[in-house]
């Protein structure tokens, strides 16, 4: 199944170890090597839904914004925030946002984002949250790895998609 981005999503009941990475070639056949990845995507990865999909709804919707929105953009680093959306099938090891693989090639930066759905947060804010945390995390990643030192315009989309 193909995400936001046109990258892989796991859905219900997929063990999470099976979902395509960026460094299995189930994945790399998903990104044809042509394509310059956009400055921007998001993904999910779903462990099966406990909030009625409310959670994977306020991700889709956030990422049909950012691909509206990215057009005209550019950025030294490219970031792709994956959801990983708790549920009765998966629940992530960690909570806000982490790195993940960077692809050098493609200058490439997986972060993922651990969404708990709460019945007392809105899940679009928190979505919107969260790809703020992601931002920060790859601005701090860019700066640490010498690739730039900040990155204004992905800043700049994420504030517009997050209305801030």
């Amino acid at each position: 199944m193909r995400g936001l981005n046109g990258t892989a999503v796991c859905t219900m009941g997929t063990v999470p170890e099976r979902c395509p990475s960026p460094g299995n070639r189930r994945y790399r056949a998903l990104v044809t090597s042509d394509e310059v990845p956009a400055p921007l995507s998001i993904g999910a990865v779903t462990g099966g839904t406990t909030d009625g999909g409310a959670a994977a709804r306020a991700v889709k919707a956030l990422g049909l914004a950012v691909r509206s929105a990215r057009d005209d953009v550019e950025s030294p680093l490219s970031v792709n925030v994956v959801y990983q959306i708790a549920g009765r099938h998966l629940t992530p090891d960690f909570s806000g946002v982490r790195t993940g693989r960077y692809s050098a090639g493609n200058r490439l930066l997986l972060v993922q984002a651990a969404f708990v759905p709460d019945p007392a947060l809105d899940p679009d804010v928190e979505a919107r949250r969260l790809l703020q945390l992601a931002a920060t995390e790859a601005e701090h990643w860019a700066h640490d790895h010498n690739l730039a030192d900040s990155l204004p315009a992905l800043r700049a989309l994420v504030d517009l998609v997050t209305g801030r």
